[in-house]
């Protein structure tokens, strides 16, 4: 396409305003935003007029990537007193829903009726099922909309039949309004497939998955590459590499065609389950099949790499990217945040500066905190000031997320007295305490031994914000408490974590009997579809043996009834049917029972563990324990938590050895010492034959 346009040029028949819309709207369904902004730049050199249709692909092209250029495109169209068709208001609303301007979205809709009710414009579905997609979230509003297509017309459109099943699947308050929409339609199509899909592969039914997917396969009706890519995420949810493999196979034998998208999702799925390679193998791939990636499949690539600390992937990526699409603030503040968290403060720093300079990729308030976030991270006060300072110069609004990071660097740098006026100035600015700002606190003072502080903090949780007492708050003040010496309060705390874990276990318990009973409803409306089909084939071939059909279906029920109990099974193995969140409370506390050498309680917990769904002490819980009795000189139990260790085929942590080899030298026992230290350079030595390369 680029080969032929300089030879249209030549002939010069290219002055048409069509034939730069064509042009530009190529390039933008390949998400090449360069291409775009370069051909709209060259329409203004040449003198030819942009009309509608230029600045409706324009903005496809720019979408929720590039906020600021969206606002001045936008300008630009009333300055130049653009006659706005439909398409092009399509193209604003849902753009400037995208990017959060609602406001924008507000005006735009009351134009379109405007002009509507004067009859100079005719909205058509595909308008109403961007304002579905954008007001999603707003069930009132989509009720609306959906009483508005109705008297339109526009219901039985398979665009917002879609957009609308979406926006009910999302939220509770809307399944019953899903449900009784779908009992309207007469067929299903594939994209009503996909959003079921979608729903209860999210509530991970995988049961209702396959399920949906064997009816599918039934009707005869077709796979596109959405149901492709949500079979693959929802199975990777649930940890089935083999079906996830299975989807992929089967996409490649009915020699699907797929977008960018799908290797994008694919790689987030193998990044879920841990396949690091998978997610290079889906990047390859990508490049291979040449197809055109756009802003969203890039940054997605770029989360992935990120996650995992690859940074020359990371650099390959962004190299590939900056070819076709110019630097846009999400894909910038994605490398920065990685930078940041990997203690790269100079690259960072660089990075940050050059998004100043730039006009596609100025710093949003979300650039701002991550950058203030990594100084508070690494202690560095005056640049965390600064920062500070020049969020306030550029008026970006103050929030609980600023006060938090503040109070972590303060905290950090032991500047209490900065971390007082900076509370002070919260609570003036009324802007109240949060679960995060409640643990930054605690740990800031826990650290410092400030036992009177963390007392505080604490009763002014009991007495003023009990709302915001949860897990992550009552481990931190137990945390706190145990760095104090006080033990009292580090064990009335500790009862508050199992209080709060044995609270969460009964709402998840309660959470799966409910995903169960419907399973089961599921279950039976297909036995009984499948019983009406039956009844159908008989009238259609005559009498049967009766007694032989009755067994078959007893047959049928029991292997349906021992799949249930064996996937119900399946669950309780995997989260454990006594509560996994009480469990593990129970295992972190032994680390801190041993800290404080309360070995009675850590005697207790062992036992209670014991009793429960899984008898087996995690790893960290070994390591504490054999630390703990070797503290205390209790050599003879911490022998024995080693031996359990060897019998696992695990081996002490390095600070575990070290603290274990200095407790038996101080006891005198030379030769268990030495086996220690041994123990745990064969062990080293072993992982780095089995992985030479640390960077894999």
């Amino acid at each position: 396409m680029k080969k032929a346009w300089p030879r249209l040029q030549a002939k010069g028949i290219s002055d048409s305003t069509k034939v730069y819309n064509e042009l530009i709207k190529w390039y933008a369904l390949m998400g090449n935003v360069k291409d775009v902004l370069s051909t709209k730049e060259e329409m203004e050199r040449e003198h030819v007029q942009s009309d509608a249709g230029t600045y409706s692909w324009a903005l496809r092209a720019l979408g929720k990537w590039y906020p600021r250029h969206v606002e001045s495109l936008y300008d630009e169209i009333l300055d130049r007193k653009i006659k706005v068709d439909l398409p092009l208001y399509t193209t604003l609303v849902g753009t400037f829903g995208d990017i959060g301007r609602m406001d924008m979205v507000t005006k735009l809709e009351a134009e379109v009726k405007e002009r509507e009710a004067s009859g100079v414009l005719q909205t058509n579905p595909v308008y109403f099922a961007v304002l579905v997609r954008i007001h999603a979230r707003n069930v009132k509003k989509v009720q609306e909309l959906q009483e508005e297509c109705k008297e339109r017309g526009y219901l039985e459109h398979e665009h917002v039949l879609t957009v609308l099943l979406h926006a009910y699947s999302i939220s509770e308050e809307g399944r019953p309004l899903m449900k009784g929409l779908l009992n309207s339609l007469s067929d299903w199509s594939t994209e009503t497939y996909n959003v079921l899909l979608n729903m209860y592969g999210k509530a991970n039914d995988g049961e209702t998955v396959k399920k949906l997917l064997a009816k599918m396969r039934h009707e005869g009706v077709e796979m596109n590459e959405v149901t492709f890519g949500t079979l693959v995420t929802t199975f990777g949810r649930m940890r089935d590499t083999e079906k996830v493999k299975e989807i992929v196979e089967l996409l490649k034998e009915k020699e699907g065609t797929v977008s960018s998208h799908f290797y994008s999702v694919l790689a987030s799925t193998l990044s879920r389950a841990g396949d690091v390679q998978g997610v290079n193998d889906a990047w390859e791939d990508l490049l291979a099949s040449k197809l055109v990636p756009d802003t969203e499949v890039y940054n997605q690539f770029l989360a992935l790499y990120g996650k995992h600390h690859n940074v020359a992937k990371m650099q390959s990526v962004m190299e590939t990217m900056m070819k076709q699409i110019p630097p846009n603030p999400v894909t910038a503040t994605t490398v920065l945040d990685m930078l940041g968290k990997s203690g790269r403060i100079a690259e960072m720093e660089a990075l940050f500066e050059d998004m100043k300079n730039s006009p596609d990729a100025q710093p949003t308030s979300v650039t701002y905190h991550q950058v203030l976030n990594a100084y508070a991270k690494s202690g560095d006060v005056g640049k965390m000031e600064r920062l500070h300072d020049e969020m306030m110069t550029l008026q970006i609004p103050e929030s609980s997320v600023t006060f938090n990071i503040l109070a972590d660097g303060y905290g950090r740098a032991k500047r209490f007295e900065q971390l007082e006026d900076l509370l002070r100035r919260r609570a003036k600015k009324g802007i109240e305490m949060d679960e995060l700002g409640y643990c930054v606190l605690v740990t800031s003072y826990g650290k410092v031994r400030a036992l009177g502080e963390v007392t505080k903090l604490a009763a002014s949780l009991r007495s003023q914000f009990s709302h915001l007492i949860s897990r992550k708050v009552a481990w931190a003040l137990v945390d706190a408490f145990c760095r104090c010496k006080e033990y009292s309060a580090m064990k009335e705390w500790a009862r508050e974590v199992l209080a709060l874990s044995e609270v969460a276990d009964k709402s998840a318990a309660e959470h799966r009997k409910q995903k169960r009973a419907e399973r089961r409803k599921n279950a039976k409306l297909a036995t009984d579809e499948a019983k009406l089909e039956e009844a159908d084939e008989d009238d259609v071939e005559g009498d049967g043996d009766d007694a032989e059909a009755k067994k078959a279906a007893v047959a049928k029920k029991t292997e349906t009834d021992e799949e249930t109990a064996a996937k119900e099974k399946e669950e309780d193995d995997e989260t454990g049917i006594s509560g996994t969140s009480v469990e593990g409370a129970k295992m972190a506390l032994i680390s801190y029972y041993c800290r404080a050498g309360l070995l009675d309680l850590v005697d207790q917990l062992q036992d209670e563990i014991e009793n429960l769904h899984s008898s087996e002490l995690s790893y960290t819980a070994l390591n504490s324990l054999a630390r703990g009795y070797a503290t205390a000189q209790k050599f003879d139990r911490c022998v024995g938590i080693l031996h359990q260790m060897r019998d696992r085929n695990l081996v002490p942590d390095s600070s575990t050895a070290l603290a274990l080899s200095s407790a038996f030298l101080k006891a005198g026992l030379h030769e268990q010492a030495q086996q220690i230290v041994q123990w745990r350079r064969q062990f080293a030595k072993a992982s780095e034959e089995y992985n030479p390369d640390p960077s894999v």
